[in-house]
């Protein structure tokens, strides 16, 4: 439910997977958890946490997957007013050249295409 929600924008699935997603959370933080939450917050709205969730992930020795969850920092960073630097981090998931379709997806969401 997560991944509908984060990789394809589908909203109607949003508080079901914000619910989820915290009870996710609660029984087993992994990677791959804080990673899913974190998106989860920033589509929430909840930019500022959901960024800070979402940072630990983008590091160069990351695999390249999880680092194209820059894009959801993009949308948090653009929506919290810093629109330069999260046209910065869109371009910096584009580059990545994974998950495409989310990179896509952010762009429509913060009028940005890449």
């Amino acid at each position: 439910m997560n991944s509908i929600v984060t990789f394809f924008g589908d909203k109607k699935y949003l508080k079901a997977a914000d619910v989820w997603s915290k009870k996710a959370m609660k029984l087993v933080a992994d990677k791959k958890t804080k990673i899913h939450r974190g998106a989860i917050l920033v589509e929430i709205e909840n930019y500022a946490v959901g960024k800070e969730m979402l940072l630990p992930f983008t590091a160069p020795d990351k695999r390249r997957k999880i680092i194209a969850f820059c894009s959801c920092i993009a949308k948090a960073k653009y929506f919290m007013g810093d629109e330069e630097i999260g046209m910065k981090w869109l371009l910096k998931a584009k580059k990545i050249g994974v998950v495409n379709h989310l990179v896509e997806r952010i762009g429509e969401d913060i009028n940005c295409i890449v």
